[in-house]
């Protein structure tokens, strides 16, 4: 999210028009008014999002969400703003990883030179931490938890045992 006012958006009391598909909800909708706009959102848009425009009989389709929000079959994407004068924007894109490489499959490309923060990190142990590669750490995880779960140790240890051992990887790995 980028924005040119404090960054931190609320939702407004504007009508939500933009909607996806919960992919792990199942009911049987009982108008048919809403039966009928279901259907058409599981044949045009099964995983992607919608608009409320984009349906031909649009008084249908507003009875057809009310519905299907009561029982959790849509998610909606509401209308989020700052104070007056301000500018938002919110970049989604989905993501692919890889043993090699973390590919952007959709969204936008965004030239992150563009924009300018007033923060930043500044602890090391941070800046570390996302350094290190999460293929490391997931395979540390795996195999220290393999060994831990015949003994009584808090997640804490495990947690800082896993941390410390994927640096130590990563620092490794970086000097050769």
């Amino acid at each position: 999210m980028v924005s040119s006012g404090e960054g931190k958006p609320k939702e407004v009391d504007v009508r939500c028009t933009v909607f996806k598909r919960a992919m792990d909800q199942v009911y049987n909708l009982k108008v048919k008014q809403s039966r009928q706009f279901y259907n058409e959102v599981l044949n045009k848009y099964p995983s992607f999002c919608f608009s409320l425009n984009a349906f031909e009989d649009e008084l249908s389709a507003k009875l057809g969400v009310k519905e299907c929000l009561q029982h959790d079959l849509l998610v909606p994407y509401p209308v989020m703003a700052e104070k007056a004068g301000n500018y938002v924007a919110v970049f989604k894109t989905t993501v692919m990883i890889t043993k090699g490489k973390t590919t952007a499959l959709t969204g936008i490309t965004v030239e992150e030179g563009n924009f300018k923060t007033e923060h930043s990190i500044k602890d090391e142990q941070i800046l570390g931490l996302l350094s290190v590669n999460i293929f490391i750490i997931l395979a540390i995880y795996v195999k220290i938890r393999a060994k831990e779960s015949q003994k009584d140790r808090s997640s804490k240890e495990l947690k800082e045992l896993i941390l410390y051992k994927a640096l130590f990887i990563e620092s490794d790995r970086n000097l050769f």
